[in-house]
């Protein structure tokens, strides 16, 4: 649900990449209401906030395999 969720958000402009990328992750704006953006988050941070609800600059969330997403793969390296 979180990869469908993430597709669509990209599809509706809710996310939408910013074209830099940051120690070899794409970054991406996501636009919460009409007042709020968060700007320059990892696909991880994005994907945490689609599955928790509450968004966190993370540098160390990660996907596994970002052509595999699964939803129970989000880890955090600490």
């Amino acid at each position: 649900m979180i990869k469908l969720t993430f597709i669509w958000w990209l599809l509706t402009g809710t996310v939408t990449p910013t074209g830099e990328q940051h120690e070899g992750h794409k970054l991406y704006h996501v636009l919460v209401d009409k007042n709020t953006a968060i700007e320059n988050a990892y696909k991880g941070e994005i994907l945490n906030y689609i599955k928790t609800g509450t968004f966190v600059y993370n540098d160390f969330y990660e996907w596994e395999d970002e052509d595999q997403i699964i939803e129970e793969t989000f880890y955090t390296k600490n």
